[in-house]
């Protein structure tokens, strides 16, 4: 009597079968697993990116400001001799790009200008602002806060967090003016200064993030002496 022969895999077969299973499967899984991670600390590097740009862009924006009057207050300024009253109060403290260093900063952290907002030629009490690098106590980590028209000082007035503490530790906020005299008699000063931003997500340390950025005023200072230390 003839035998039927039995059809299958042998053990050999199955185990070399399973094995390259298994490797395909590892390999697909690691690979799933990278590029799922890739794809989350992209978001997380996007997220850290939007804060940061948002801070730098509303800075330049209110910074370029710092000193402005119209044209026809510049003409009337240069025809009187007089100080452009967004450079110097009545007590000859200067204004514009006053810089100071806080908690213990190495650095000039914290930034305080004037600048005519309603247009009505003169320094009303709502028109002195700021910028700082502040450590919040409540968190453990260092925000940007914005100086609410009353920051006459980096240690007074009121002074409001523009950066999440909770999302963003902010590491590096600095501001390097720098001036060039033009005209003849070099009574009128080209402004520019520089800003220094950095910080990463408190989430994810890795994920950081430095942007640098320069702007210059609007409008040129007025200097009716000639040598003042204006934006320097």
């Amino acid at each position: 009597m003839q035998l039927s022969r039995q059809l299958g895999f042998s053990l050999l077969e199955l185990l070399i079968s399973l094995t390259l299973g298994f490797v395909i499967s590892t390999a697909a899984i690691s690979l799933f697993i990278n590029t799922a991670n890739s794809d989350f600390h992209q978001l997380k590097t996007m997220r850290l990116n939007q804060e940061l740009r948002g801070i730098m862009l509303l800075m330049v924006r209110e910074i370029r400001r710092a000193g402005y009057l119209d044209p026809a207050g510049l003409s009337l300024l240069m025809s009187s001799g007089e100080w452009n009253r967004f450079i110097y109060d009545v007590n000859n403290n200067k204004l514009l790009f006053s810089l100071e260093k806080i908690d213990t900063s190495p650095i000039y952290n914290c930034i305080l200008f004037t600048s005519d907002q309603n247009a009505n030629g003169a320094l009303d009490e709502d028109e002195y602002f700021g910028y700082q690098r502040r450590y919040d106590t409540r968190s453990k980590n260092y925000t940007v806060k914005i100086g609410a028209k009353t920051a006459t000082s980096c240690n007074s007035g009121n002074w409001e967090s523009i950066s999440d503490e909770n999302t963003v530790n902010i590491t590096e906020l600095s501001f390097i003016p720098y001036s060039q005299r033009l005209g003849q008699q070099q009574h009128l000063i080209h402004c520019n200064i520089e800003i220094h931003l950095s910080g990463y997500l408190v989430s994810d340390p890795t994920v950081n993030l430095k942007l640098n950025q320069s702007l210059s005023l609007r409008n040129p200072i007025y200097d009716p002496s000639g040598h003042a230390a204006i934006c320097q």
